[in-house]
């Protein structure tokens, strides 16, 4: 079905007839151009022309299958930037991701070696001052043994043995000799 014409404006000459199909195949095919001298004959209601002219004929705009086609093509063109887009830049997170993981242990690393540096450092301070308690306490000790036993030798001069009475009050018994039974003799 002849649509239109593409007319030359200085001479008035036809330059092509554009026309569509038949019905659906119009709106889905497009608008094509057939020049003047692919037609064979023209009739009021007809125009003839043959099977390879139309064939050939160039499309003039597109119709609707080669616009979904572009979108398509369009669409799958902005997928796949789209996706390798989102690609690279999930392995950027990844990378990122795995640095950070690496910073974070060696930095747990380094601040576990602190903390026992640290904590050795302080423990061989506290040792130290143990020993150094532990060399004041014996020597006060032995120094309160030797004043305990000074003055045991100043009560009893010589080797005082298991037998001999310590100094008591006169009036006391001794305390060792409390049998009520010793007395009836």
């Amino acid at each position: 079905v002849v649509k239109d014409y593409q007319i030359a404006m200085a001479s008035g000459q036809v330059l092509s007839y554009l026309f569509v199909s038949n019905g659906w195949r119009a709106i889905l095919d497009g608008l094509y151009a057939l020049p003047p001298q692919a037609i064979l004959s023209i009739g009021p209601k007809r125009i003839i022309v043959s099977d390879s002219a139309i064939q050939q004929a160039q499309l003039f705009e597109e119709g609707l299958t080669q616009k979904v086609t572009h979108a398509a093509a369009h669409f799958k063109d902005d997928y796949a930037k789209t996706r390798q887009g989102l690609t690279q830049e999930l392995t950027s997170v990844v990378q990122d991701t795995q640095a950070i993981a690496s910073n974070l242990q060696q930095t747990t690393q380094q601040a576990a070696q602190q903390a026992t540096t640290q904590a050795k450092q302080k423990l061989s301070g506290l040792v130290g001052q143990l020993q150094s308690k532990t060399q004041q306490v014996t020597q006060q000790v032995s120094q309160q043994a030797q004043e305990k036993l000074s003055e045991v030798k100043t009560r009893w001069p010589g080797n005082p043995k298991a037998d001999d009475r310590p100094p008591s009050a006169p009036d006391s018994p001794a305390p060792w000799d409390d049998d009520p039974l010793d007395d009836w003799e």
